[in-house]
């Protein structure tokens, strides 16, 4: 892809993770240039993951890690430059793969 990402308001999904017990839902956005054209999408993200913990023991230090079961990308709304643009399922498709590549 080669769109460049400007401007983003998209949450850190790992801190996210261990901090809502596993599932987040949360409005973003994110603004990139293709051409010398700006791109902002308002979207909603929805992400469910499974966390592993271990408190370790006397020789193993604690881990945690996650793994993310399913994301979810509602666009809601589309703006090229000033204006709000109508969208085909073609672009939403295109630009869900632009914003979870760039998650």
């Amino acid at each position: 892809m080669n769109e460049k990402i400007i401007l983003q308001d998209v949450v850190d999904i790992s801190e996210k993770v261990f901090e809502s017990d596993y599932f987040i839902e949360t409005d973003q956005w994110i603004t990139f240039l293709i051409g010398d054209k700006e791109h902002t999408i308002t979207f909603d993200l929805t992400v469910d993951a499974s966390v592993y913990q271990s408190s370790g023991d006397y020789f193993t230090p604690p881990d945690s890690h996650f793994t993310i079961n399913s994301v979810e990308v509602d666009i809601k709304e589309v703006m090229i430059g000033e204006d709000v643009v109508e969208t085909t399922d073609q672009d939403i498709e295109y630009y869900k793969k632009i914003i979870e590549f760039n998650l």
